[in-house]
Formats: C-alpha cells, sequence, structure tokens
C-alpha cells in the first residue's frame, strides 16, 4: 500500500523509453502489455497506467526524436510492439493509444523511428521480415518490406541520416539496409 492508500503493484518492465527533450518522465512498457508513464523524481514514481493495452507483452518501445527549430514537434508520440502481432502509436498527452497497426504475419520484436522524416518508422518481426511504415502514406500497411533470412529480427537502430537501418537478428547475424531517399526524406 502506498503511503496515500492507494493499493501498488510490481510491473515487470520489458521496453523502456526516454522522450529526447525529456530527463524526469519516460514510460514503461511491461509484460502484461500496459504502457506506464513513469517518473525518476516525485514521490509517485508510476504516474499511470495507459488504457488501450497490447495483448500480450511488449517487446519494442521507441519515442519520436526531437526535431530541429522549425518543424513541428511530434515528440509527445511513442509506438510499441508486442508478441500480439500489432504496433501501437501513442501519445503522451492521451491515456489510451491513438491507433493500432496491425501486422499480421509474427511477433513484433522491434521498432524505430526515423531520425528525419517525422512520419516512418520501421519495425522487425519473427519472420526476419523489416516494414517500413510511413504514416503520411497508409496507415494500414507498410510501404516497404525487406527479408533477409528466416530468423526473427530483433533490434533494429536508424543512421542518423535516415538512409539506412542496421538490424540484428536472433542468430546474431547483423543486417544493414539501404533506403532510397524517397522513402527515407520527407517530401514536399
Amino acid at each position: 500500500v502506498g503511503h496515500d492508500g492507494r493499493q501498488l503493484r510490481d510491473v515487470s518492465p520489458t521496453a523502456i523509453a526516454f522522450p529526447d527533450t525529456e530527463v524526469n518522465r519516460f514510460w514503461v512498457g511491461a509484460e502484461d502489455g500496459a504502457v506506464y508513464a513513469a517518473s525518476r523524481q516525485g514521490q509517485d514514481k508510476i504516474i499511470k497506467k495507459h488504457q488501450d493495452t497490447h495483448f500480450g507483452p511488449i517487446t519494442g518501445m521507441h519515442t519520436h526524436p526531437h526535431q530541429p527549430k522549425g518543424v513541428v514537434d511530434f515528440s509527445d508520440l511513442f509506438l510499441t510492439t508486442s508478441v500480439d502481432w500489432t504496433c501501437k502509436l501513442w501519445s503522451t498527452r492521451s491515456e489510451s493509444s491513438l491507433a493500432t497497426l496491425v501486422h499480421g504475419s509474427d511477433y513484433i520484436f522491434c521498432v524505430g523511428w526515423s531520425p528525419v522524416h517525422p512520419a516512418v518508422f520501421a519495425l522487425g518481426d519473427g519472420t526476419g521480415t523489416l516494414e517500413l511504415w510511413n504514416l503520411n502514406e497508409d496507415m494500414e500497411q507498410a510501404t516497404a518490406r525487406a527479408s533477409h533470412s528466416n530468423r526473427a529480427i530483433s533490434c533494429l537502430k536508424w543512421s542518423n541520416d535516415g538512409m539506412r537501418i542496421a538490424c540484428g537478428d536472433s542468430a546474431g547475424t547483423l543486417i544493414i539496409y539501404d533506403l532510397i531517399s524517397e522513402a527515407a526524406e520527407p517530401q514536399p
């Protein structure tokens, strides 16, 4: 029981995300499929549990990168992935997800926003498929797919210029994908 009489419970974190511009608050994805807003300082370490949870453990989480001055700020957005075959788009300003993107082929293990295109992100799944999503073009299916092997992509990282994505698979192989500029860079 907390200091104010509220019932406390343990949370089993499976993913953590810190926004680029935040020093105190962060988000935790848990084994129960829930997303929790947390704080490094203050009396309440867990601020709130978001509604509209995943139906399985959260496997990946990434906050939207901070954009340069003069560009629309999307730093309140973050993505989560799960073994329920979905990717959810969230806002730190809402307790419910903004959208559920159904993947449809396997567990999704990792996700990452493009560092240069505010509407593009990539996700990796259990079949070894890397998907590129552009929310400006389509919110129901990926805009591009690539597969190197049938080994699960367990992690991914964008290059700073947004032109390459490095993926690690379950066999320990590193795959680097080069993107064409039309897919990686924002278009007018």
